[in-house]
């Protein structure tokens, strides 16, 4: 039973001891935390990483937009000779259907991810599900007609329809040779 007389003496130790006491509940928190991260039986697994989606490289798909831009943009009046560069910010991903085997252990759960595969002309394929485009960063032009502000506001307006991304992404300038 707790009487005032061993409240009295916990009081005499905690002063005599302070630095000792805070040390032990320092050190006590930090157990705490650490078995906190430990895992238990009924945690989740971890989502594995599934195969199903590989990535191309985006120099590739910025390349073939610049061609298209160029080609386009070329043919408008008053713009003469044109260099055009985009900017994206990650890779193409392609992602493939897939089936999931899920087998049930004692402790856990495991599943298997494997792609779908179909038949096309005579040779296997992964089944795709979705394509993903990167996100366009920006675009630079260089054009002869880029000194003309009429131009420059035609040439915007198209890149920005063209591409979805907003005007203040698009930037036009006077090619020099």
């Amino acid at each position: 039973m707790i009487n005032a007389d061993s409240i009295r003496r916990w009081k005499q130790w905690l002063t005599k001891h302070k630095v000792t006491a805070m040390a032990a509940c320092g050190f006590l928190g930090m157990g705490c935390i650490l078995l906190s991260e430990l895992p238990s039986d009924s945690d989740p697994p971890q989502r594995e990483q599934s195969p199903a989606v590989q990535t191309e490289a985006h120099e590739d798909y910025a390349a073939s937009l610049e061609q298209r831009l160029t080609e386009m943009l070329s043919r408008m009046e008053g713009v003469g000779e044109i260099s055009v560069m985009v900017t994206v910010q990650s890779s193409k991903e392609q992602i493939y259907a897939e089936e999931v085997k899920e087998s049930a252990g004692e402790h856990n759960t495991q599943r298997e991810h494997k792609p779908i595969i179909t038949q096309q002309n005579g040779e296997e394929a992964a089944l795709i599900t979705k394509t993903q485009y990167p996100e366009i960063q920006g675009v630079a032009i260089l054009c002869r007609g880029g000194g003309n502000a009429v131009i420059r506001e035609q040439i915007c307006d198209a890149v920005s329809t063209i591409l979805g991304i907003p005007v203040s992404h698009i930037y036009v300038g006077i090619h020099h040779s």
